[in-house]
């Protein structure tokens, strides 16, 4: 049975550094074969660059993101929200706007071995409900475990 060893990250570091590179770090350092990719979050210490206060590493763009939104970072598929009141979560950050990072990510990935886990971070200090409209509506229990809205399913 293969061992999993894994690192979590964010879909910035890649941007900023490049997927060979990054993952040429990982593997060679760790012996990683799989990412805790955050592909959905509005967690600045989970999708951006180092927190404001903590020292910066010694690799990838040396400065905060202090205008860090966050969201969806890899392909918001409509459809699937089409008759929710969900809308307008894509990052917009200016250097992953428009950016699928798994799509980016899957090729090489699959050529070294390495499996990818679609990580969807919540924090309860930078709530989600801050930044989508309607949120409320379609949220059930609050990250404080407050019930909170309407619910957006219809349960048995």
């Amino acid at each position: 049975m293969k061992r999993t060893v894994a690192i979590q990250v964010g879909a910035i570091s890649f941007l900023d550094e490049g997927i060979e590179p990054v993952l040429d770090i990982f593997q060679e350092s760790a012996g990683i074969n799989a990412l805790y990719l955050a592909t959905h979050t509005f967690d600045r210490g989970t999708g951006g660059r180092q927190i404001e206060g903590h020292p910066l590493p010694n690799h990838g763009v040396q400065e905060y993101d202090q205008d860090f939104r966050g969201g969806n970072f890899a392909t918001t598929h409509e459809r699937f929200y089409r008759n929710t009141f969900i809308r307008g979560f894509e990052a917009p950050e200016s250097d992953t706007n428009g950016r699928d990072i798994i799509a980016d990510l899957l090729p090489e990935t699959q050529k070294r071995g390495i499996g990818i886990y679609c990580w969807i971070n919540e924090n309860p200090y930078a709530p989600i409900s801050t930044y989508l409209d309607n949120f409320a509506l379609v949220s059930e229990i609050d990250p404080w475990g407050r019930p909170s809205g309407t619910p957006c399913f219809n349960h048995p």
